[in-house]
């Protein structure tokens, strides 16, 4: 043999520590980790619900617009048909090709208004 002598292992109480700090460090990388990916799913979560309330938002202000031209639409129809169109009371600026446009887009737009509803209601 050798004059060398072989140095005694460690005692068990740091190899322990040792293996222990590993484990918390482990444990310590694992949860942070599982936080960024918890993290990461709230962050798209929020995101989504960000762009559908956009969506929402949009969507209502469309149907308010919708349901104001309608109404416009209708009082414009109401008035040629309930006021004379005879001299000397002419109270029509329409031609009859103008009063049939302003009825395509009033049947349009109660359409896009009952569609926009329906969209909404399956939205929530």
């Amino acid at each position: 043999m050798s004059d060398k002598e072989i140095p005694d292992p460690p005692p068990p109480s740091s190899l322990e520590t040792n293996h222990d700090d590993m484990a918390l460090e482990e444990t310590k990388a694992i949860e942070f980790d599982t936080y960024i990916d918890q993290d990461k799913r709230r962050r798209e979560h929020i995101r989504a619900e960000k762009i559908k309330d956009a969506f929402a938002i949009s969507l209502q202000w469309g149907i308010y617009l919708v349901a104001v031209l309608l109404v416009t639409g209708v009082l414009v129809w109401a008035w040629h048909l309930l006021t004379p169109n005879e001299p000397p009371y002419d109270w029509h600026w329409l031609s009859k090709d103008q009063l049939y446009e302003v009825q395509k887009v009033m049947t349009g737009s109660l359409l896009a208004l009952v569609l926009s509803e329906l969209t909404h209601k399956h939205l929530k």
